[in-house]
């Protein structure tokens, strides 16, 4: 579980590095029926039959040796070539990664719980399966008074729009909305918006 943490930490870095700049390339479904992809500045999520397929760029795998790419990458039951430009392609089995994707949800609801554990302003934090949509219930007054409370919405919207991406959606199709809620009067008096808030 170490190892495939280690392993997880570069690629959430390398796709919310591309999230967050400016002018991510992005490229169209892949021709093949039996695969779509995602490309975002040299990252690519491809689905295939039986595996998935994460291509990272070089500039993520500065601090690590070749051998420990491919060890870390056998330990946490994925392939790894590290192909002559530098970038490393993984292979991975569709039931780890689909196990990933769980861990990365869990890693959500996580956070939510940690934010309503802290967050006095924020009472409840709901969302859907896919991570596209967030509710999020306000003391309004609490709210708009507090400055760590303001970066919530940040904070979900690049976990979503990560989850999104090793998921296999498209960086045209990403996309998060979370809607604040006023606890007393049960309305939505705003929206926040990725990508949209980073341009």
């Amino acid at each position: 579980m170490i190892v495939r943490t280690k392993t997880m930490s570069v690629i959430a870095t390398a796709i919310v590095a591309c999230t967050m700049m400016a002018g991510c390339a992005s490229s169209g479904a892949s021709s093949d029926p039996e695969s779509s992809s995602s490309t975002e500045g040299g990252i690519e999520v491809e689905e295939k039959l039986l595996d998935v397929v994460v291509t990272l760029p070089a500039s993520f795998f500065e601090e690590m040796s070749e051998e420990e790419i491919q060890a870390n990458a056998e330990e946490s039951g994925y392939k790894a070539v590290v192909n002559d430009d530098g970038s490393v392609e993984y292979t991975i089995p569709k039931s780890v990664h689909a196990e990933l994707i769980a861990e990365m949800a869990s890693g959500i609801d996580e956070s939510i719980a940690e934010t309503l554990s802290t967050e006095a302003s924020i009472t409840e934090i709901t969302h859907d399966d896919k991570f596209e949509t967030f509710a999020m219930t306000v003391d309004r007054a609490a709210f708009d008074s507090s400055f760590s409370a303001k970066f919530i919405p940040f904070g979900l919207g690049i976990q979503a729009m990560f989850f999104q991406s090793f998921d296999g959606v498209s960086i045209d199709d990403r996309h998060v909305v979370v809607s604040y809620i006023d606890a007393a009067s049960g309305e939505e008096f705003d929206t926040y918006v990725l990508p949209d808030a980073l341009e």
